[in-house]
């Protein structure tokens, strides 16, 4: 009862988190940091080993343990205070709130390059070689404007850590034996040769039957010797990316096929490893969404959950949901209540039922400077349509109205 008492304490009403005791982020040029929703710069060592025990993660480490929100972690108290779970609370709930000392970390977020076939038009040129070569090419007061902070740093480059970082590379090698978990993203990771290398690595040691692998992919690129080589994990999850249902997702997702999406789902489907199909919900799918919950609900072979993963966009701002007109917004809310009350799969998922009703309970309140944030949006979409010779109304005529 009292073990039961804190874990609610821990996960809820306070500020730790137990990835800093047990995971390690390693981005696409070498920058070490916290985790995929923190905001900092990262460390610039070559050495993960020692990054793992600076005094940078002790203090973070203790300022986490000790009630401090620190700034790093804004965007999990911002979800918090809008009613959604946070990452914090998730990693919480899996990995508990006893942490013990690790030499190394047992789970390692490795974003081994930004090699992406894709152009996602919530993504940035730090996540695809695609978009950074395109956002090199377009005029530079639309890029001062939209490409932020390091994300300047990617344009026009493909970025991998086996060269950019050789050392690192290496020393990575030595985490192996400890690892029980690790998160593949990018770019592409199906693309990325090194991953393959490392996955051999792990079954060359003896070690790959302890470890879990998770894939974040926008499944276009599912091919049956990755999937040969996975099966000789403990176990593989695919979280796959997918945004809208047909030519949305390929509108959204820039470079896509729908047609190849549903054939690799598929494909995984027979396979051993578990899947989920993880939209990040914003302005350009709302309307839309229930379309791809029905068919994700079509496919789902009623065992594993979660199946279906809603992640709420929060950066960046121009893109969110809350900058609907009121009519868009009761449009949304009107087809996702439908789909709560007509949905089964809904029924079997406690977490997906709670952020349906977050998204509604969001769409509901009122918003400051909406024209500033769809004045915003349009100037940053007018441009993309332009360069990939598309329009939003052929997709999402009534978002198209809007503006």
């Amino acid at each position: 009862m009292i073990i039961s008492i804190m874990l609610d304490y821990f996960m809820n009403k306070n500020t730790f988190c137990i990835l800093p005791h047990i995971h390690q982020m390693i981005r696409q040029d070498g920058t070490i940091s916290l985790c995929c929703t923190a905001i900092d710069l990262g460390l610039q060592m070559d050495d993960p080993v020692k990054a793992w025990n600076s005094n940078y993660i002790k203090n973070v480490r203790k300022a986490l343990n000790n009630g401090k929100q620190i700034k790093q972690c804004r965007l999990c108290w911002d979800r918090e205070n809008k009613g959604f779970r946070s990452m914090r609370q998730d990693a919480n709930k899996e990995y508990g709130t006893d942490p013990k000392p690790l030499a190394t970390p047992k789970y390692l977020d490795l974003r081994l390059s930004n090699l992406c076939n894709l152009k996602c038009r919530m993504c940035n040129p730090v996540y695809s070689s695609q978009i950074a070569k395109e956002y090199d090419t377009i005029n530079k007061e639309w890029s001062d404007e939209f490409i932020i902070g390091t994300e300047q740093e990617f344009l026009g480059k493909e970025n991998n850590l086996q060269e950019v970082k050789p050392i690192m590379w290496d020393k990575l090698k030595s985490y192996i034996p400890g690892l029980e978990k690790i998160y593949f993203t990018g770019g592409e990771p199906t693309l990325v040769p090194q991953v393959k290398e490392y996955l051999q690595l792990c079954i060359d040691t003896g070690y790959a039957n302890h470890i879990n692998l998770v894939f974040t992919t926008n499944a276009t690129n599912i091919n049956k010797s990755l999937i040969e080589l996975c099966n000789n994990f403990h176990n593989v999850h695919w979280a796959t990316s997918i945004d809208a249902y047909g030519s949305l997702n390929n509108y959204i997702r820039s470079n896509s096929n729908w047609e190849i999406i549903d054939k690799n789902l598929k494909l995984l489907l027979k396979t051993k490893h578990s899947i989920s199909i993880n939209p990040t919900v914003c302005i350009y799918n709302i309307l839309e969404i229930t379309k791809l919950l029905t068919y994700a609900e079509s496919l789902w072979d009623q065992q594993f959950i979660p199946f279906i993963n809603l992640n709420l966009l929060q950066t960046p701002n121009y893109l969110g949901i809350q900058h609907l007109s009121k009519n868009l917004k009761l449009e949304a809310i009107k087809k996702l209540e439908h789909y709560s009350k007509t949905s089964n799969y809904i029924k079997q998922d406690k977490a997906h039922s709670e952020n349906i009703y977050s998204i509604i309970t969001y769409l509901k309140k009122p918003v400051n400077n909406e024209k500033q944030g769809l004045i915003k949006f349009k100037k940053f979409n007018d441009m993309l349509d332009q360069k990939r010779k598309v329009q939003l109304a052929d997709y999402v005529p009534n978002l198209a109205k809007q503006l």
